[in-house]
């Protein structure tokens, strides 16, 4: 009774109870207390005041809080066996709880635990029971895992890369609100479970990292970088991504709700290593597209991207409505470096060289506003397709495959340059001039052709050969 300082060291070994009662405080300033291989229990709706830490160094450490109103702090530093670590069968707060192991808590039906849980390095906390756990959680390190539904009132913080585990038919709710300030880290969201962010959040400096479950975000926000993996994303409101947007592993489901997820801030990249669907997903000339796998974009109309670094992968467009405009840089390399544009268009608003890659369109037009060159293995194919060229085409280096209903549509004043023979079937020159730029360009073109006012072919030192009729009129000129 009362409220005694006990100052001497108290040890434990065997199964034990401590009973203070009602608002009583019971202060306790010698060694840590270390439980061992028992349980111990706290009762009697008072206060234990430990100045130093509880110890749970066995993997049969068992406390009980049944009853004790609030306890300081309490350490477990060994993989507890389950059905041990922490019970909660009345309402209590803890001052802190430092786990380095694996341990579980259990937290009994409409019960509460308060407090501060610090999760580190090597720590997993496997947590149960059908009550709540209301306190804070500091990611350093650890695994927060839950066996059943949690829905956390406290706040998150992390420190080191660290985990929230939802298993299979679990929903861990978060309802922090305002900014969650990742530290340059990693979290990460394993598991096939659900985890919902249910208030606007705003996740900051790091990555969102979720695989095979599903991530909700039921009030909006933004992310600093999410990584999807197979992962179903749900939006019940808009969401920015302001860094970095991933997909790897396995093509993620997305389910926005007539809600849009933002695409459009400063340097924004997409990083892709799935197909993806563009519908409600919003880009600008802000967005750099990066694969690191084949990758098909389909959306239900156009779009616009800044830049595209194809790092040897092939990027499809996935219908007749997908088409894109590039306002920035698009990078070749090798064979593998692919654009297949299908029935879609696409319009490339800066100089363009292939490099040894390839670029097709079978029914689609393609739009060189600057121009393009193509490296020694480089292919541009646009059979049963338009091109729109201004500026030069130089194709000495590769080759240009058509088809008889092939079309080069000039937009500016442009040139070709070649090293060899190739072939136009159709040229529309468009009211413009075009020029051969070397003695080797040889342009054959295979159909009738017609020039008209302010038109005309300038072969200087090279060659022209027509197929067909060929009519001049109104002054049109072949130089």
């Amino acid at each position: 009774s009362g409220s005694p300082t006990i100052s001497g060291n108290i040890t434990q070994s065997d199964d034990a109870t401590i009973e203070i009662l009602s608002n009583q405080t019971l202060s306790y300033s010698g060694a840590s207390l270390s439980l061992g291989g028992n349980k111990l229990t706290i009762i009697g709706g008072g206060n234990f005041n430990n100045s130093n830490p509880l110890i749970m160094g066995d993997a049969d450490s068992l406390l009980v809080l049944n009853g004790i109103t609030t306890i300081k702090d309490v350490k477990a530093t060994t993989n507890a066996n389950s059905g041990k670590g922490i019970k909660v069968t009345e309402s209590a707060a803890l001052g802190k709880m430092d786990l380095s192991a694996t341990s579980y808590l259990d937290i009994a039906a409409n019960k509460t635990l308060g407090g501060q849980i610090n999760l580190l390095n090597n720590a997993d906390l496997i947590i149960s029971g059908s009550g709540e756990y209301t306190g804070n959680i500091a990611l350093a390190g650890g695994r927060f895992s839950l066996l059943n539904n949690k829905d956390l009132t406290g706040s998150l913080s992390l420190s080191a890369n660290s985990e929230l585990n939802v298993p299979q038919g679990t929903v861990l709710m978060i309802n922090q609100s305002g900014n969650l300030q990742l530290n340059q880290k990693k979290l990460v969201f394993s598991g096939e479970g659900k985890l919902t962010f249910k208030n606007s959040i705003n996740i900051s400096g790091g990555e969102l990292q979720a695989g095979d479950g599903t991530l909700e975000f039921s009030d909006g926000g933004s992310v600093a970088k999410l990584t999807l993996d197979n992962t179903t994303l749900v939006l019940q409101d808009d969401l920015t991504v302001g860094e970095i947007f991933k997909t790897t592993g396995t093509k993620p489901t997305l389910q926005f709700n007539n809600n849009s997820l933002d695409l459009t801030s400063n340097n924004v990249q997409m990083q892709l290593g799935t197909s993806l669907d563009l519908n409600n997903i919003t880009t600008s000339e802000k967005t750099a597209l990066l694969l690191s796998a084949d990758s098909t974009l389909t959306r239900g109309s156009a779009f616009t991207l800044g830049s595209i670094n194809l790092q040897n992968k092939a990027l499809s467009l996935g219908s007749a409505e997908s088409d894109l405009t590039v306002t920035g840089s698009v990078t070749f390399g090798t064979t593998t470096s692919q654009i297949n544009t299908g029935g879609a268009d696409l319009s490339l608003q800066s100089a363009v060289s292939l490099a040894d890659g390839k670029l097709s369109s079978t029914a689609g037009t393609l739009a060189f506003e600057q121009g393009a060159a193509l490296g020694n293995d480089a292919v541009l194919d646009f059979s049963a397709s338009k091109i729109k060229l201004s500026g030069l085409l130089d194709i000495s280096g590769g080759t240009l495959t058509s088809s008889s209903t092939s079309n080069l549509e000039l937009q500016s004043a442009s040139s070709l340059s070649s090293s060899a023979q190739f072939t136009i079937p159709s040229l529309d020159l468009n009211g413009r001039k075009l020029s051969l730029n070397s003695a080797t360009t040889h342009l054959l073109i295979s159909s009738p052709f017609t020039a008209g006012t302010n038109e005309s072919v300038d072969t200087k030192g090279g060659s022209l050969t027509l197929n067909g009729t060929a009519t001049l009129e109104n002054k049109a000129a072949i130089e």
